[in-house]
């Protein structure tokens, strides 16, 4: 009887299919570790540096317990700041991008990151109570900077702006540069240089219209004492001083560091009255300024050295006023140290 020859089982595919799967999946996962790592790269966090113009100025890591900090001290995100009824300050960032606290305010860095060149990326504030002033110096393609308030989230554009928050959760938004985007759970509006809006603490925003001059802003005269030395100067280089508050007589002793090259320029605001600025140069050159606020003295060729700068009371500041002194230069190497004051 002839043998028939058993046919071969069937070739099956699904082993074939399952390999392939598999070696799908590692694909992807490596490629995303791979984007991971990049994004991670892409990005690094950042930290701020406290000035303290007038104590008392405080850090907490847990938003309760604060203590009583110093120019110089290191911000990190997670932390808070907050002034008491006196207290001024600022948080500068590694760009030169710079938030200012007036009294009585408490904001926290919820994060910060820059790219490794050195753009900012994206920044995240959350501003609990009381007025800020924020100038941020260049935000690139994608970045973004957000300050979060009780109902409320500005998004802005390289812009300046300040927001005062009640302790009711009304939130005011004055823009000056730039553009803004103020979203809150009851809808959004876009702001331009040169309007404002209040958002209710329910949510509601209310009509954008012109910023509306405020007599008890502490950051107006802050404000046009900054505008006036822009022209020249390079961004990043200012160096912000808010003396106590200053009498007729009294003076304000103030030192700047300036590395040389080119251009110096310091600028006083305050809100009235007759003051006077004297920059003396490391040579022993003075030069003065009086006038209506802002006054601004500009030194050209300006020499390597330590700059004194004072700042005189002259009349009508009856229970005083504070002054606001901007200096920047034309060149990043500069240093600032606290002011001093004394009656004469």
């Amino acid at each position: 009887m002839a043998t028939v020859a058993a046919k071969p089982a069937p070739r099956r595919r699904g082993g074939r299919r399952l390999v392939i799967a598999l070696v799908l999946l590692i694909l992807l996962i490596a490629g995303g570790v791979v984007w991971l790592n990049v994004a991670a790269q892409a990005q690094v966090n950042a930290s701020g540096t406290l000035t303290v113009y007038q104590p008392v100025a405080s850090t907490s890591h847990n938003g309760t317990d604060f203590t009583a900090a110093n120019t110089g001290a290191t911000v990190q995100a997670g932390e808070s700041i907050k002034t008491d009824t006196k207290g001024r300050a600022a948080i500068t960032l590694p760009d030169g991008t710079i938030t200012r606290l007036a009294s009585n305010t408490q904001i926290k860095l919820d994060a910060a990151h820059f790219t490794k060149n050195g753009n900012l990326h994206d920044v995240s504030l959350t501003q609990q109570v009381g007025r800020t002033f924020t100038n941020v110096q260049h935000l690139a393609s994608g970045a973004t900077f957000d300050v979060h308030g009780k109902t409320a989230t500005a998004s802005v554009r390289g812009t300046k702006f300040e927001i005062y928050m009640k302790t009711d959760g009304t939130m005011t938004v004055k823009l000056f540069d730039g553009t803004l985007v103020l979203t809150s759970s009851k809808g959004s509006v876009t702001l331009h240089a040169g309007q404002q809006v209040t958002v209710a603490a329910d949510g509601s925003i209310g009509a954008v219209g012109p910023i509306v001059p405020d007599p008890d802003d502490p950051f107006g005269p802050a404000l046009d004492a900054s505008n006036a030395v822009q022209a020249g100067t390079t961004p990043g280089t200012e160096q912000d001083f808010v003396g106590a508050p200053l009498h007729n007589g009294d003076r304000q002793t103030y030192t700047y560091g300036y590395a040389g090259g080119n251009l110096v320029k310091a600028s006083l605001g305050y809100p009235g009255s007759a003051m006077k600025l004297t920059v003396k140069a490391p040579d022993g050159q003075q030069y003065f300024g009086t006038g209506k606020s802002p006054i601004v003295v500009t030194i050209h060729s300006a020499p390597p050295g330590i700059y004194t700068i004072y700042v005189d009371g002259v009349s009508g500041l009856g229970a005083g006023e504070e002054p606001f002194l901007a200096v920047p230069t034309s060149s990043s190497s500069a240093r600032s140290t606290a002011a001093t004051r004394r009656r004469t």
